[in-house]
């Protein structure tokens, strides 16, 4: 039997100190290095990204690009939430902080903030005092301030001489009875007091508050003074008009009254010279940049912007551009924006830092500019001119591109651009000619000739490449083949059937083997387009995108067709009932007849691409679209009413995808597929609740890292002593 010694009962309790302590010291040592890794994940911003989308990480170009930047770049998140009632203020505001610390980790010259306009003022004036002193903006706008300047003595006078005039012209019919009953008199006395002291007054109030502000906008205080000045010259001189001639030929008033009128006539006369000279002044400015950044922060309360910037300029992302309305229906938490925050910001960042900048090349032949408005045709009163394609123009400035035009029907040598490294051009179908009227028969207009296409054709060669924009031109009739056809086929192996017309039809369910249109406009969108894995398209699969009027592509295949390029499909057709007719004016014929269409022997259906790509040999690229009109602005930014989440009426952007698809096509087309939009990405599962900072988080922290250690020392502890026992 075993016999307990004094010696055996030390080494025991040795060893449950041994063990004791070596628990403890492990626990110590655990506690230890947790609180460390804590700290170092909190210091250095450590993390992983574990999400299956990558939510929670930038894309890999976005890191690429911040990796690579050459000079210091600061973003600037204006989010404030009024109320803790707003039910997705505070769950953007946080998207957008992780954002822009994900910005900050993935670019060491990157530098972030989330700034409240509301509670940090003292960091607001820092930040707007520093942007007026950037180079880029500092002595912008000193001729619109000189211009101003100028202009605001004009305006007290307009303002006194409409209040005076009104007076006087009162008075002086109350003293003559025969101008009371003269409508023309009457309707003059009445302007002066119903348009033009209101007019007046408005517009110096305007120029008062657009110049007087933490940042003073001079550029849109011109605009104010283009948009009003025309009509207060125009009310002086119908007036001053009526008064030097058919006020004078009036017959039932004295000398002394024609003296009136005239010495009227000579006062308006000199205010008209003083309006003419200050709109001459203004004509030749240009726009103001900094007045979209005062606009963008003047607002930043109701549309939080970020604010991007270099050493020496920079560029807002607005609120719509980071927070896009959903197309498809609302997410888990119900919020209908979809954040789109890399992409916008990103842009930002390229157009500030890029030093390359590619020049865009409208192509036509004949027919209006396509982006810059006839101001020649402007009538007072009438809405201002614009052009087809001025604000897809807009966007390519924004991201660092260089656009211009070319018409081919006055000018046979490209414009050169100063300052870029490389040349994309965007050609557009030759304008179509004018009406004729049948009662004065001209001559047609001249048509391009093959010499006019050799010359683009030269250019493209010598370019990155073009984008090609097709447009079917069957329901103008037959004979009217897409100019470029042929040199689309033998150059580049894609051939457009521009005689057909892709339109999107469902079965007539009372009517078996019957189809209709869906819509009573050629439109192609949602289910019937599909785009595969080419770099152009894959980022657009979830954005919401339409064509218009558009004719099917195709390989060519036949004799003629070129070696050494590389075809392929960007975006095809999709659903049995995406047909391709051919014949226009007999498919309408057949619908009226039997009110619905059979497919026929010349009717193509999906798949049938619609936009593609080939590139050469020699580093040439070119995309082809099926449709044009997909990219004019009354298409590609149309606006529809559309109801919120909250109940709101917005008007929502209904085909963003098309902007987007031009963009990463001259991309691609440049070489430079790291710029393509990467689309929106949408979280996993919803965001967690924000844990509020206070005493409730501190708590949390405390615990996580020193309580819950301690308590499993403790109860360690006393385990220990109880077995002792």
């Amino acid at each position: 039997m075993a016999v307990s010694t004094p010696a055996a009962a030390t080494r025991a309790g040795q060893r449950r100190f041994v063990y004791g302590l070596n628990v403890t010291v492990a626990i110590v040592a655990a506690t230890a290095l947790a609180g460390l890794l804590i700290y170092l994940g909190d210091r250095f911003d450590l993390r992983r990204d574990m999400t299956r989308s990558g939510a929670s990480s930038v894309s890999p170009r976005t890191a690429s690009v911040l990796r690579s930047l050459d000079q210091d770049v600061t973003i600037t998140g204006l989010y404030t939430v009024l109320s803790k009632y707003q039910q997705f203020a505070q769950k953007r505001k946080d998207t957008v902080r992780d954002m822009l610390k994900l910005f900050e980790v993935s670019g060491r010259r990157v530098t972030t903030r989330m700034l409240d306009p509301l509670e940090e003022r003292k960091g607001l004036e820092d930040l707007l005092a520093r942007i007026r002193e950037k180079p880029a903006y500092r002595d912008e706008s000193a001729p619109h301030k000189s211009a101003i300047d100028r202009a605001s003595p004009l305006l007290e006078e307009l303002l006194t001489l409409a209040r005076e005039e009104s007076e006087k012209l009162r008075k002086l019919a109350a003293e003559n009875e025969a101008l009371t009953r003269n409508r023309d008199y009457v309707i003059i006395t009445n302007s002066f007091t119903l348009l033009l002291a209101p007019t007046c007054e408005d517009l110096a109030i305007r120029v008062r508050e657009l110049t007087t502000g933490d940042i003073p906008r001079y550029g849109r205080a011109v605009d104010a003074l283009r948009g009003s000045l025309p009509q207060v010259r125009e009310a002086l001189e119908q007036s001053r008009s009526w008064f030097s001639r058919i006020g004078q030929s009036m017959q039932d008033i004295s000398a002394e009254v024609r003296d009136a009128f005239r010495l009227t006539a000579d006062l308006y006369a000199l205010r008209i010279e003083s309006i003419d000279s200050i709109l001459r002044d203004i004509e030749p400015l240009k726009p103001v940049k900094l007045d979209a950044i005062a606009d963008a922060l003047a607002n930043a309360v109701n549309s939080p912007p970020i604010l991007v910037e270099t050493a020496a300029e920079a560029r807002v992302v607005s609120f719509e551009e980071a927070w896009s309305y959903r197309q498809e229906p609302a997410g888990q938490d119900q919020d209908d924006r979809v954040f789109n925050g890399e992409e916008a910001l990103l842009a930002a960042v390229l157009g500030l830092t890029s030093k390359e900048r590619l020049g865009v090349v409208f192509v036509r032949y004949g027919g209006e500019s396509p982006i810059r408005p006839d101001f020649a045709r402007f009538q007072p009163g009438q809405p201002p001119p614009t052009a087809p394609y001025i604000q897809l123009s807009q966007a390519l400035e924004k991201l660092n591109f260089l656009p211009t035009e070319w018409d081919l029907a006055t000018s046979k040598t490209p414009p050169v651009q100063e300052g870029v490294t490389g040349t994309v051009y965007i050609v557009l179908p030759p304008a179509p000619p004018p009406p004729q009227n049948p009662m004065r028969p001209q001559p047609p207009p001249p048509s391009i000739t093959p010499d006019d296409k050799q010359k683009l054709y030269e250019a493209i060669a010598a370019s990155k490449g073009a984008l090609f924009l097709v447009e079917s031109t069957t329901q103008r009739g037959p004979g009217e083949p897409y100019a470029f056809a042929e040199y689309l086929r033998t150059t580049w192996g894609i051939d457009p059937r521009s005689s057909s017309l892709v339109l999107e039809l469902a079965p007539i369910p009372s009517k078996e083997g019957l189809w209709a249109p869906v819509s009573r406009e050629p439109l192609l969108q949602g289910g019937a387009l599909n785009f595969g894995d080419h770099p152009i398209g894959k980022p657009l699969r979830s954005s919401p995108l339409a064509l218009f009027n558009t004719a099917p592509l195709a390989r060519f295949t036949d004799d003629g067709a070129p070696q050494n390029v590389t075809v392929e499909t960007v975006l095809s057709s999709s659903g049995d009932g995406v047909w391709a007719i051919a014949d226009w004016f007999a498919a309408v014929e057949e619908f009226r007849r039997i009110q619905g269409l059979r497919p026929g022997d010349n009717t193509q259906r999906s798949p049938m691409p619609l936009v593609m790509s080939a590139r050469n040999d020699k580093g040439v690229r070119v995309v082809v679209c099926g449709s044009t009109d997909f990219a004019r602005d009354d298409i590609a930014q149309f606006r529809q009413l559309a109801a919120s989440a909250d109940g709101t009426l917005r008007r929502v952007q209904m085909f963003p995808g098309n902007t987007d698809l031009v963009t990463n096509a001259l991309f691609w087309v440049a070489g430079d597929e790291g710029r393509i939009a990467i689309g929106t990405r949408q979280d996993d599962v919803p965001r967690l609740s924000r844990l509020e900072p206070g005493a409730t988080a501190n708590f949390w922290k405390v615990f996580l890292v020193a309580i819950w250690p301690a308590t499993v020392l403790v109860v360690g502890g006393i385990v220990a002593l109880v077995r002792r026992r």
